[in-house]
């Protein structure tokens, strides 16, 4: 098993290396897929593409979660801005499950990207209302359960339609 901690900025970096859980860690800038195992663990902030493909190869995902104020966004973060912005680590499992819409003529894809959590209508009503080609959805695995009802809630509004 291997673990990797993706980032290119070094304040996280640094951070990972004092975190305790964190050792042995492959340090790399972008993560090519394709080293990926089962059963490895990758920590960072990968865009939700990734780290559904992460899942899809029987890895775990961590994402480094913190509360940055809007002034501070965008800038490079010390360890200990990032302590104080209170970092810390979620294990996400992200599953995709192309939700059967079309578009006649349609050049541009409508995906939606949902963070599941137990108010289900805030994931519904925009489905209704943009009607979308595909939806992503991200859930915690303490939201697993209810990601895998909100997709068969999708499935069956996009096949009454």
């Amino acid at each position: 098993m291997n673990k990797w901690f993706v980032s290119r900025h070094q304040g996280a970096i640094e951070w990972s290396k004092k975190h305790g859980n964190l050792k042995n860690l492959n340090v790399v800038n972008d993560l090519d897929i394709n080293e990926i195992n089962p059963g490895d663990e990758v920590y960072g902030t990968l865009p939700v593409h990734l780290v559904a493909k992460v899942c899809e190869r029987g890895g775990k995902y961590f994402h480094l979660s913190m509360n940055v104020p809007q002034d501070t966004r965008g800038q490079e973060l010390s360890v200990d801005e990032m302590q104080k912005f209170n970092a810390n680590l979620k294990e996400m499992t992200v599953l995709t499950k192309p939700v059967e819409a079309t578009l006649e003529n349609s050049e541009k894809l409508n995906l939606h990207v949902y963070i599941v959590s137990n108010e289900l209508l805030a994931n519904i009503l925009p489905f209704f209302h943009y009607q979308p080609q595909l939806v992503y959805l991200i859930a915690t695995n303490l939201m697993i359960r209810t990601m895998e009802s909100l997709t068969n809630s999708l499935n069956l509004i996009n096949k009454n339609r």
